[in-house]
């Protein structure tokens, strides 16, 4: 028999004692000095099927041994059989790897005389292989872990792993962690279904999870910036947390290319690059520059063969290259790699790194694909160039982030214009995006003067598409002075959506977020949400990321006023979704994102997530665009939730802030609705004094004089929540006929089409005035009509606020014989009435509604059938007929009536019919 001639680093045969002594790191977990975060979701999946191999595969430091070792000291802690092995280069040795495994898994098998007389040949390695895995099949579950099995190479040691694996008895799990599995046949494992993976996409940090291992002392806005940045990557975020100069540099600067923390560098040069070989390193150097590629791109590249074999190579070895989701034909870099290795080849030969840029741009241009072009062109020496470049993509610029866009600042001579309209167009777009709203305004005034208002141009450019983009960088500009919009300019709007929407989506979709808030702002929200709809879906097969992002944001806008709160949650979830795709960097959207989405928390009670996100964004608010719906958003939501949380004092400095922006953006509107912020947060602070004296300044007192011209609609934004908070106060004054009045100056007209939450708030004012009024019928209406807004559009924070009042005039009414509604007669019993102050829309909704298994009182102890079964019943409906109604037996109708009976514990029809009254029920 052939012994095996490999390497040798141990004989086979060595005492137990020897052994443990000599490696007893490989046989448990290493000890890590950074303490582990808790993910609970991959333990859960870990533990919730037994008796198969999983494999967690990702590139190094996405926590695969973290994971593994807190799994293995969990299972320790039960008293389960476990084993561990900590696999290394050295095991490429056949006898030592299966020296080790007796060690980790069975070492009761070294005093076996089997054993001891094996020799080290192949046929007494697979031999003991065998008697290995049979020890483990003794009628006990065995949980073993394997780490480190891309270290293995040698073909005999992947051929003992892959019997170990594949041959395992069922009680045994098996864990396994790796950077690839190149060289295991685990296929027929995998469809057999004994072989599940864990990848890179399940390892990932999410946001919580990288605001927990990094520490409250980050801020949570920017540990999602440096999360987005690193693709989840723990190792990285920790090499940031570790150099917070070069995490600063970042974070003031997001998408431009990062100058690495000098250990993360270090990181790449020895733990992935040191054993790639130099000609493979050379081609992903190259095709870093490119970033985004294919074997055709690769193939054209000029001045050597770039290898797409070797490359893909790197794909198989587990590092940080993988391809595109969705099309496997794309490759692309993890961010901070491809920064890593362009830096590399800068380094060697700037000159290359340019004609690479230079490459891409053309070759992506060429191609079709407009946004890659764009994104490199941008990183090119050659503003010239790139303004022609850009002229060539049409409108699509607007897609480009601020941080990475090189025109963005003003490089091109405006006199340029009739040249590179699109370009010098562009740069004012950028202009406007950070705010410089009067540079912008001139710019753009110079640039019509030069080209005879957009129509004389030097060279063939689309005109038809440049007047077009010239209008939405005018509607832009005028948005920004926060005047009211005109009959003419919004059928103007209206005609240019419909003529650009189809020719040129991204063109159509941009006009149709101003189009939107146009009719926001004018409280026509189907509107706003119809152009919405089209505008999206027209760019469904789109990569136009940013107008799609703002088109989810309106939606959500409409949605909110319109009380469809999921409706509402899935568009702002969209938003945020995008903030995180490739092509947005920058904290823009970002921002407004977060602005929106903690409006929604805060509106469904979720303080502690509403005011996590809200008060992250106050030091970028003032630096970015915006406009008044957005502002006003984000210093209610902040004044409205501090002051219930924090009290007056913590409110005080927004205001100030807010009211510096207004006068800084020239946001005269922006002012007035700080000084009713003031009102509602000095009255429920019970200032009243002070409140009175605001009430009293003329200022405010000229925001209440009667709205009229054409732009009352415009005046009614700010009038009609200036008179709630007027009423507001003299309810707290006792001045009921006071409060009265002020709600009948109201415009009714203008109410019944508002935002649900003005609805909802004049509703409330009006049930405490008409109740102390002794105007009863009209309280119970407006009790009622104001809790059907509440649920409809989950007002769950605005009801508690107003709890007290509610169930003050309910009870009234419930004694006094008022028949109440279902729906609202369920909330209030089972929902408002026993609320605590952080009770959220869910935990209220499933109050209300869920839970219907025989609880102490009864509650909601009938099934679906049967509610609708005894709903039939009380209304007089014999069983013959209830079974023709709902297309079923007569003897499944009493056998549900049987059933019913025994539920609600009576005897008779009329007992059931009172019981379940009685149980809301019916």
């Amino acid at each position: 028999m052939t012994e095996y001639q490999g390497p040798k680093v141990h004989p086979l045969r060595v005492k137990a004692d020897r052994k443990a002594a000599q490696i007893p790191h490989k046989t448990v977990p290493p000890r890590f000095l950074d303490p582990f975060i808790n993910r609970t979701e991959l333990h859960q999946r870990l533990s919730s099927i037994d008796d198969v191999t999983w494999l967690l595969i990702a590139p190094p430091g996405y926590g695969k041994t973290a994971i593994l070792a807190q799994h293995y000291s969990y299972l320790s802690s039960l008293s389960v059989h476990t084993g561990w092995l900590s696999l290394s280069y050295e095991d490429n040795d056949p006898v030592n790897l299966q020296r080790n495994m007796i060690l980790a898994y069975a070492p009761d098998l070294l005093s076996d005389p089997d054993f001891s007389n094996a020799k080290d040949h192949i046929s007494d390695i697979w031999r003991i292989n065998g008697e290995l895995r049979s020890r483990l099949n003794r009628g006990v579950r065995s949980h073993i872990f394997l780490d480190g099995i891309d270290k293995i190479t040698d073909p005999i040691c992947l051929g003992l792993l892959d019997m170990f694996i594949l041959g395992l008895p069922e009680n045994t799990t098996l864990y396994v962690a790796a950077r690839h599995t190149t060289g295991l046949h685990l296929h027929d494992g995998r469809l057999r279904g004994v072989v599940k993976e864990l990848t890179l996409s399940d390892l990932r940090l999410s946001d919580n999870e990288a605001y927990e291992m990094l520490g409250s002392s980050w801020v949570r806005a920017d540990v999602e910036v440096l999360n987005s940045l690193m693709h989840g990557w723990p190792a990285g975020l920790r090499f940031m947390a570790m150099d917070t100069a070069a995490a600063k540099r970042y974070l003031d600067k997001p998408g431009r290319d990062v100058i690495l923390p000098t250990g993360l560098a270090d990181y790449f040069e020895s733990e992935v690059c040191r054993n790639v070989p130099e000609e493979t390193l050379r081609d992903l150097m190259e095709a870093s520059v490119i970033n985004l590629f294919s074997p055709e791109i690769l193939a054209d590249i000029p001045g050597r063969q770039c290898s797409w074999q070797r490359i893909s190579s790197i794909l198989r070895m587990g590092l940080f290259v993988r391809t595109v989701e969705g099309d496997p034909q794309w490759m692309e870099f993890h961010p901070v790699f491809g920064h890593y290795l362009r830096r590399l080849l800068y380094s060697i030969s700037p000159y290359r790194l340019q004609e690479l840029e230079r490459f891409a741009t053309e070759w992506f241009q060429r191609h079709g694909y407009a946004i890659e072009a764009m994104h490199h062109v941008q990183k090119l020496d050659d503003d010239l160039y790139a303004a022609g470049i850009m002229e060539k993509s049409g409108t699509i610029q607007i897609e480009m982030q601020e941080d990475q866009a090189s025109l963005a600042t003003p490089l091109l001579p405006i006199e340029l214009v009739s040249k590179y309209p699109v370009a010098c167009l562009n740069q004012i777009y950028f202009r406007l995006r950070k705010g410089q709203h009067g540079e912008s305004r001139l710019a753009f005034e110079k640039m019509r003067q030069i080209t005879n208002d957009f129509t004389k141009f030097e060279q063939t450019v689309d005109a038809n598409l440049v007047s077009g983009f010239a209008y939405l960088v005018q509607v832009m500009i005028n948005a920004s002075d926060d005047r009211p919009i005109t009959p003419l300019e919004l059928e103007n709007l209206e005609n240019q959506f419909s003529k650009y929407i189809d020719v040129d989506p991204v063109l159509g979709g941009g006009i149709g977020t101003l189009l939107a808030l146009a009719y926001i702002s004018l409280g026509r929200f189907e509107e706003a949400s119809t152009i919405c709809d089209i505008g999206l879906n027209k760019m469904r097969n789109n990569q136009a990321i940013h107008v799609a992002f703002f088109l989810h944001c309106q939606n959500g806008n409409a949605a909110m006023a319109l009380g469809r709160w999921k409706e509402a949650t899935l568009h702002y979830e969209d938003s945020y979704r995008l903030t995180k795709g490739r092509m947005i960097h920058d904290k823009y959207e970002t921002l407004i994102a977060q602005v929106f989405r903690a409006e929604l928390y805060y509106e469904s009670n979720d303080l502690p997530k509403a005011q996590e996100l809200i008060e992250a964004i106050f030091e970028k608010l003032p630096t970015v665009n915006g406009w008044l719906e957005l502002y006003a958003t984000a210093y209610g939501t902040v004044t409205a939730l501090l002051g219930i949380t924090q009290g007056l004092d913590a409110v005080l400095p927004y205001f100030s802030s807010a009211e510096s922006l207004a006068k800084q953006r020239n946001l005269p509107r922006l002012l007035q609705f700080v000084r009713i912020l003031r009102l509602r947060e000095k009255t429920r602070a019970r200032q009243l004094r002070k409140a009175t004296e605001l009430f009293e300044h003329p200022e405010f007192q000229e925001m209440l004089v009667p709205a009229d011209g054409e732009d009352r609609v415009w005046q009614f934004r700010m009038q009609t929540p200036a008179l709630l908070e007027c009423s507001r106060l003299m309810i707290e004054l006792g001045r009921f006929r006071e409060a009265s009045g002020y709600l009948e100056r109201i415009n009714k007209s203008y109410l019944e089409e508002a935002d649900i939450r003005l609805r909802f708030t004049f509703r409330m004012m009006a049930m405490q005035t008409a109740f102390h009024l002794r105007r009863y019928n009209a309280a119970f209406e407006h009790m009622v009509e104001g809790l059907e807004l509440s649920i409809e559009g989950s007002l769950i924070r605005r009801t508690l606020n107003h709890r007290t009042e509610i169930l003050e005039v309910f009870d009234w009414s419930i004694r006094n014989g008022r028949s109440v509604p279902r729906r609202v007669l369920t909330f209030v019993n089972k929902a408002l009435r026993e609320a605590e102050e952080g009770d959220t829309a869910l935990a209220l909704r499933y109050r209300s509604a869920g839970r219907r298994s025989g609880n102490a009182d009864g509650t909601f102890v009938l099934s679906p059938r049967e509610t609708e079964i005894i709903a039939l019943i009380a209304e007089g409906f014999a069983t013959k007929e209830i079974a023709f109604r709902l297309a079923i037996s007569e003897g499944t109708v009493k056998t549900h009536r049987k059933k019913i009976n025994e539920k609600l514990g009576v005897a008779s029809r009329s007992q059931a019919i009172s019981k379940a009254r009685e149980m809301l029920i019916i």
